[in-house]
């Protein structure tokens, strides 16, 4: 048995690697977790940012038609857009929304 903060003296594996000290590969693991870490923030980040930039190209879609409905002469035709573009927006942020959701459950964030 060993002593609790004792060295183990490094050693070679069946494939001629070094297995170095606990506190090597203790410092080796804390390497990856940290990559890992980052890693996954990045990805994190880079799918908020898409998601953001879909819901901002949903509102820049739907504005123009639902403005649009306001300068139309017909009263029909305005209220034909004003719901269209109504729900061009509510589309796109939906989507968007559930494609982040979709995106995190795939990525292990949250259980839903």
């Amino acid at each position: 048995m060993e002593a609790v903060g004792q060295q183990v003296e490094s050693r070679d594996d069946s494939e001629g690697r070094r297995l170095g000290t606990r506190e090597e590969e203790e410092a080796r693991r804390a390497r990856q977790l940290e990559d890992d870490l980052k890693f996954s923030q990045r990805e994190r980040t880079r799918d908020n940012v898409r998601m953001a930039g879909g819901i901002v190209l949903s509102l820049v879609l739907a504005l123009p038609v639902m403005a649009s409905s306001a300068a139309v002469r017909d009263v029909d035709l305005g209220w034909v857009l004003l719901y269209s573009g109504l729900a061009l927006g509510q589309i796109g942020v939906l989507a968007s929304v559930l494609w982040g959701l979709h995106r995190a459950v795939k990525r292990g964030d949250t259980d839903w």
